[in-house]
């Protein structure tokens, strides 16, 4: 059995967030192009069938519209103790990558990782469109030359590519938590084990309830019950940690944003 407790002082400091994040609704309703010469223009030039800026411009309104969520179960009063992990786990890995994305300094590890995620993005959707041609009754011949630009447009990108850069969500996570919290900082332990925890409920195992606070029945030779109360502080700290992520990403996106471009090779 389930039951949410209040917890005053992990409301307040999800509360303190929520004025900052409805600041920027506006901002992710329009996608602007980059100014021209500015770093992010000589980024999206690389490949500008899938533009850097717009990759980055993606998990950070992911972000931002996982934390929307949040915000609203718990202005609701209800923070679904087990279904709000996985929204939780969303914002995690959608802070996360855009600070893989814009956090290095040197501008050929980002365009290699823009290309790698490129080549993710290009994996999944032909994917898709093969089990599409073979599920579906409409205009195969569409569809079928759908599937051929994509993986001649896959395979374009991927002659660019430099370094055989994975996008792996857990080395991202932990990359994007030292980047912003320090090696072997507490904040940057934290987001590792938050990544775990979350994926408890992300593949409806449950084991992770019982990292919440748990008094159990009594009984012998059988299944015991317990009660498993789960409180905001299940919630504040993935939430927070994904947050002061999105933000540095954000102050980043902004940098390269107003930044020129190089003249020369880097």
């Amino acid at each position: 059995m389930l039951v949410m407790s209040t917890d005053s002082e992990s409301l307040e400091a999800l509360r303190k967030t929520f004025a900052e994040h409805e600041a920027h609704r506006t901002r992710w309703q329009i996608a602007d192009a980059p100014p021209a010469g500015s770093e992010l223009a000589r980024a999206d030039a690389v490949w500008p069938r899938l533009p850097y800026t717009e990759h980055v411009r993606q998990t950070l309104t992911a972000a931002w519209d996982h934390f929307d969520l949040v915000r609203l179960t718990i202005d609701a009063g209800c923070t679904f103790p087990t279904g709000l992990n996985g929204v939780l786990r969303g914002g995690l890995v959608a802070s996360a990558m855009a600070l893989w994305l814009v956090g290095p300094e040197d501008s050929k590890t980002r365009d290699e990782r823009g290309l790698a995620l490129s080549d993710e993005w290009y994996v999944r959707r032909i994917r898709y469109q093969r089990d599409l041609l073979k599920l579906t009754q409409g205009d195969r011949l569409a569809g079928t030359e759908q599937l051929k630009l994509l993986e001649s447009d896959r395979a374009s990108a991927n002659q660019l590519r430099t370094k055989a850069t994975k996008v792996q969500a857990t080395a991202i996570i932990d990359w994007a938590a030292r980047h912003r919290y320090g090696d072997g900082t507490p904040q940057q332990k934290q987001a590792l084990l938050e990544w775990q925890r979350l994926g408890g409920d992300a593949h409806a195992l449950g084991w992770q309830l019982l990292l919440q606070d748990v008094s159990w029945g009594t009984g012998t030779g059988g299944p015991i019950k317990a009660r498993v109360t789960a409180s905001l502080s299940n919630v504040v700290a993935p939430y927070l940690c994904a947050w002061y992520m999105y933000l540095r990403a954000l102050h980043r996106f902004d940098e390269l944003w107003a930044t020129p471009a190089p003249t020369h090779s880097q």
